[in-house]
């Protein structure tokens, strides 16, 4: 039960820990209520036994996978079938499957929902680190308690995050797409939880641990943890330029950087011969669709460039890319689909949501924040003009 206002507890910590893990409750337990209610169908079994099959590939002491188990996803590399997806949902599967064949493809809804208590865990300890900055302290550099309101604004957040959010659509499905997105955002938000607690107090463990969460994010959702790691670099350059760090963290960071990109081109030169780049061309699915075909000539054999973020950032900042729908859950995607800016052509061009219309809650307590953060340094320089003159 949240503390009554006259008689809270003489530390905060018990408080919010309470409130997040309520808060969490409530977000593990939709997810677990949609991923029970998902649909079961050839395309979800296939797809939820590619990381089974990469699992038992490397039992075997090769990376090469059957074609029936990646299906049009599948890479011909040399007479051998290869597949780009991230390996980390495979090794937390391993364990299981190097004991029995009874959960082969059925581990994709648990793996996603680890990932889910591993992001709400890692949201918690940011907010936990934050506040701990920014509240008033209350003796031995104790943050101060929590009141009514604060309480279940916590327990409200915590919850927002798992049921607000792109989690609880990546939920609604146990897809090996969603599990490796899971886990990009698990490991991203548990690598950005560690970064913080280096601005408190630096140390070469953390600094490691936050190389893991790199390493997670990256090997699952690279395009989350190519950002993760850039992070680490930036902290790294500030560490370096600062000169009041150790040399242990200074390495250890750099370290936290550099592992996790040599890890994902190890993998990569295993696969496909090249530690960053994807054979696009060598794709099963490359080899019978036009668009893709017509796509890889117009982009010099590339489905990624900065050409594509004005029409990508322009459809995720609309506040109409939604609509309602008489069906549970009552909303659904735009008819709609992105406007093209530019002369660029996709690969794909999907109806997809945006930021604020589909988590209007994070998005509006986003702009509240950032336009906090920005009045906050505002009135710091100013009161540090008045303190010079």
């Amino acid at each position: 039960m949240p503390p009554e206002p006259a008689t809270v507890n003489a530390t905060a910590r018990p408080q919010f820990v309470r409130a997040s893990l309520l808060g969490s409750g409530v977000a593990v337990a939709t997810c677990t209520a949609l991923l029970a209610r998902a649909p079961t169908n050839k395309a979800t079994t296939l797809l939820g036994g590619i990381h089974d099959a990469q699992a038992r590939a490397l039992f075997a002491g090769h990376w090469n996978l059957p074609l029936r188990d990646l299906g049009i996803e599948a890479f011909k590399i040399h007479g051998k079938y290869q597949t780009y997806f991230g390996i980390w949902p495979t090794v937390l599967r391993m364990p299981v499957l190097a004991l029995t064949h009874r959960f082969d493809g059925g581990l994709t809804g648990p793996s996603m929902l680890l990932a889910l208590v591993v992001a709400l865990w890692a949201t918690a300890g940011i907010h936990w680190q934050l506040r701990a900055r920014l509240s008033p302290a209350e003796g031995a550099n104790e943050p101060a308690s929590m009141g009514r309101g604060e309480w279940w604004a916590t327990a409200g957040f915590q919850a927002l995050v798992g049921c607000g959010s792109i989690v609880v659509f990546l939920a609604s499905r146990p897809l090996v797409y969603h599990e490796m997105e899971m886990w990009g955002i698990a490991g991203g938000l548990a690598a950005g939880d560690q970064l913080l607690r280096c601005v408190q107090a630096p140390t070469a463990r953390r600094a490691a641990v936050c190389g893991a969460a790199a390493a997670v994010a990256l090997l699952s959702r690279p395009s989350v943890g190519f950002g993760v790691v850039a992070t680490i670099g930036l902290f790294w350059i500030v560490a370096v330029f600062r000169r009041r760090d150790t040399w242990r963290y200074i390495v250890a960071l750099a370290a936290a950087a550099i592992i996790p990109l040599a890890m994902y081109g190890a993998m990569n030169i295993a696969r496909f011969g090249s530690p960053f780049s994807l054979p696009l061309q060598k794709q099963v699915f490359t080899t019978f669709d036009a668009q893709r075909q017509a796509t890889l000539a117009a982009n010099g054999g590339s489905l990624f460039g900065a050409k594509f973020v004005p029409t990508t950032v322009l459809q995720y900042a609309r506040p109409d890319a939604v609509r309602f729908d008489a069906k549970f859950p009552f909303v659904d995607f735009p008819l709609h689909r992105a406007h093209i800016v530019g002369n660029v052509v996709f690969d794909t061009l999907d109806r997809s949501s945006s930021l604020p219309a589909s988590m209007p809650g994070l998005s509006a307590l986003a702009l509240i924040g950032g336009y906090a953060l920005v009045r906050g340094r505002e009135q710091y320089r100013r009161a540090r003009c008045g303190r010079s003159s």
